[in-house]
């Protein structure tokens, strides 16, 4: 990650006496830069939340610091399965909308040939 720095004095990591934070509102600084999290962001002056960096951050703020490469193929993945799933469930839908169908036409087929044989019966 050679993109990752602290927005207001420009320090990359690693560095073990600086952490970093991400605000809220998408802005990186070191620790020395923003000490206390009740202040605005230093960058943009909006009212924001600060997300230490660290190893056990939560997906959603891993996922910006991933290569973009492993995040395309990590969504092409899990687009595939939803496609997956999408398609099962229509072709469930699709066969048991067909097998109703051909029963309602057994059925009218019946009623047709037995309305045929009253016919022929009170025409005679």
């Amino acid at each position: 990650m050679d993109w990752v720095h602290c927005n207001g004095c420009y320090i990359c990591p690693p560095s073990r006496e600086v952490k970093f934070l991400l605000t809220s509102c998408g802005h990186l600084f070191c620790n020395k830069c923003y000490n206390q999290p009740n202040l605005p962001c230093k960058l943009c002056k909006s009212k924001c939340m600060i997300t230490p960096l660290k190893p056990n951050m939560s997906t959603d703020i891993q996922l910006f610091f991933m290569d973009p490469i492993d995040v395309a193929a990590r969504l092409h993945k899990q687009l595939l399965k939803v496609l997956d799933f999408q398609r099962a469930q229509r072709k469930r839908l699709t066969s048991y909308r067909i097998q109703k169908i051909r029963s309602f036409e057994n059925q009218r087929q019946d009623s047709t040939e037995g309305l045929r044989k009253e016919l022929k019966v009170l025409q005679d």
